[in-house]
C-alpha cells in the first residue's frame, strides 16, 4: 500500500513537472517572438523560468491533493450571517478557475481570516459537461443567497483565472456592479489564452485568446462602476501572451504581482499580501490613477 502510494505521488510529480516545463517553454517561445515586434517586452532571465517551473510543479501538486477537500460542501457553503459585517469586513465570495473547485482556496481563505475577514465564502462548479452561461447563472444564484444572507450588505467577489471572467460575465448579464462592492481578479484571462486550445472539454477551449467568448463578453461590455482589479504574473504560464491578462473594459485597474506561475499564485503568500493590500485599498475607496505602463496602480 505504502509502495503504491509512493508511486502514486511520483507520477503526480513526473506528471506536473511535464506539464511545468512544457508550459514554460511555450511561454518562453511566445515572450521571444512578440519582443521581436514594436511592443518589446524584455525575456525573462532563466533563473527566472527554472523558478517558475518549480513554482507551476508545485501548484500543481497541491491543487490535486487539496482537490477531495473541494467536495466536503459544509466546509465551504456553511451558513453565511454568523459574523457581523463592517465597512472593513465585507462578504467575500471567492470564485475559483478551470478544473478546480473550491478547495483552491484553501491557503487565501486561512490568510484572509487571520487578516480579519470573518465573511469568507467560495462558489465552486464543475468545469466539465458545462458551458460559460450557465456558468454565469450558477453564480447568480450563489450571490443571492448571499445576499439573502447578508441584507444590505454588498459582497465583494474575487476570482481566479476563468473565475475572474465568469464574474465579468454575471456583472454584464446582471447589472452586478449595482449589487457588488468591489471586484479582484487573480491570473484571470482576460482576453484569453492561445494555450485553451490545447486544453480538455469544451469551456476549456471556448477560452481561446480573442476567440468568440471573448469578443461576445465584451460586445457592448460597460464601464465597472465599482473597484475593479486585476493582478497579474509577468511569467504566468497558462495565460499567452501575457496580454490576454488585461482586461480591456474601462474601469479596470491593473497590478503586475511579483513573478510567479499561475496555480502559484493561490499558494504564494507574498502575492496574497499584494491582493490584501489591495483589497484594503478598495474598500478604504481606491487606489488613485496613474498612466498604464503595465505597473500597479495602472488603469485601462
Amino acid at each position: 500500500m505504502f509502495s503504491l502510494l509512493l508511486l502514486l505521488l511520483g507520477l503526480l510529480a513526473g506528471l506536473a513537472l511535464l506539464v511545468g516545463m512544457a508550459s514554460y517553454l511555450l511561454y518562453s517561445y511566445e515572450v521571444a517572438s512578440t519582443s521581436r515586434g514594436a511592443s518589446a517586452r524584455r525575456p525573462p532571465i532563466p533563473r527566472a523560468i527554472v523558478r517558475g517551473i518549480a513554482m507551476s510543479m508545485t501548484g500543481q501538486i497541491l491543487v490535486t491533493l487539496t482537490y477531495p477537500l473541494g467536495l466536503w460542501e459544509r466546509l465551504w457553503f456553511s451558513p453565511a450571517g454568523g459574523h457581523s459585517v463592517t465597512d472593513d469586513n465585507p462578504p467575500l465570495l471567492l470564485v475559483h478557475g478551470l478544473y478546480h473547485n473550491a478547495s483552491a482556496w484553501m491557503a487565501y481563505r486561512k490568510w484572509l481570516r487571520e487578516a480579519g475577514f470573518t465573511n469568507v465564502y467560495a462558489f465552486s462548479y464543475s468545469s466539465w459537461r458545462t458551458d460559460f452561461d450557465t456558468l454565469v447563472l450558477e453564480l447568480d444564484d450563489r450571490i443571492a443567497k448571499l445576499e439573502k444572507a447578508f441584507p444590505g450588505t454588498a459582497p465583494v467577489l474575487v476570482g481566479h483565472s476563468l473565475g475572474g471572467l465568469i464574474i465579468r460575465g454575471w456583472i454584464k448579464r446582471f447589472g452586478g456592479c449595482r449589487r457588488v462592492r468591489a471586484v479582484l481578479t487573480l491570473g484571470t484571462p482576460h482576453q484569453g489564452s492561445k494555450l485553451a486550445r490545447l486544453g480538455f472539454g469544451r469551456l476549456c477551449r471556448s477560452l481561446a485568446f480573442r476567440g468568440p467568448l471573448v469578443r461576445a463578453l465584451e460586445k457592448d461590455e460597460p464601464a465597472v462602476r465599482v473597484p475593479a482589479v486585476a493582478l497579474y504574473s509577468g511569467i504566468d504560464n497558462m495565460v499567452l501572451p501575457v496580454e490576454g491578462l488585461k482586461p480591456r473594459a474601462t474601469g479596470w485597474r491593473l497590478h503586475e504581482v511579483h513573478p510567479v506561475s499561475h496555480i502559484f499564485m493561490l499558494y504564494s503568500k507574498k502575492t496574497f499580501d499584494e491582493f490584501h493590500c489591495r483589497l484594503k485599498e478598495t474598500l478604504a475607496g481606491g487606489c488613485p490613477v496613474t498612466p498604464q505602463t503595465g505597473r500597479a496602480g495602472d488603469t485601462v
